[in-house]
């Protein structure tokens, strides 16, 4: 029972923290990157791409352009959508299998009846997509070219579908994109 109480003064300390002045949720989103896609074009800009998992899952997008003092500024988006392979009876995503595999020396081969006698599952999923734009960006190079390191200051002007009338702000890393947004008020 102890420990009970001490998990639920756990979750309401979390509410407090979640929970804007007004009593209006405030979310927190945080959402690990994948390695970049970048590209450097011949006027300066540079323009980042990034897979999403966690939290949010997607695509992030930042189109930066060279400012005073080697810094960025420009514009971000993020599409929050991804593909659902869970099984909607009971939520678990079925085991990796192969497809009319060609058998390997010594093994035999399945027969016909095995082969595709499971469920695939698959639900297309888009939440929508945050815009806005990124001041106070700093980016780092390789000798090659490669990008090593990002941080960018995110500014949530306008959402679409699920994040219609939100707000906020926000970061950007090399390996994370943290977001804070709230509903805006009529």
């Amino acid at each position: 029972m102890r420990r009970f109480l001490v998990v639920l003064g756990l979750v309401a300390a979390c509410d407090v923290v979640l929970t804007a002045p007004g009593g209006e949720p405030s979310p927190s989103h945080a959402s690990a990157l994948a390695a970049p896609r970048v590209d450097r074009m011949d006027d300066g800009r540079v323009i980042v791409s990034q897979v999403a998992a966690g939290d949010l899952a997607g695509m992030v997008t930042l189109t930066l352009h060279p400012a005073a003092k080697g810094s960025y500024v420009g514009e971000w988006a993020f599409m929050v959508a991804h593909a659902d392979n869970t099984d909607p009876e009971t939520g678990l995503e079925p085991p990796p299998h192969l497809h009319n595999t060609i058998p390997q020396p010594g093994e035999r081969a399945a027969p016909p009846h095995e082969v595709g006698s499971h469920k695939d599952f698959v639900r297309y999923v888009h939440r929508g997509a945050l815009f806005g734009i990124v001041t106070g960006a700093s980016l780092a190079f390789d000798a090659h070219g490669g990008l090593t390191d990002i941080s960018a200051k995110l500014a949530v002007d306008q959402g679409t579908q699920e994040f219609t009338g939100v707000s906020g702000t926000g970061h950007v890393s090399l390996n994370t994109i943290k977001l804070n947004v709230q509903a805006v008020r009529p």
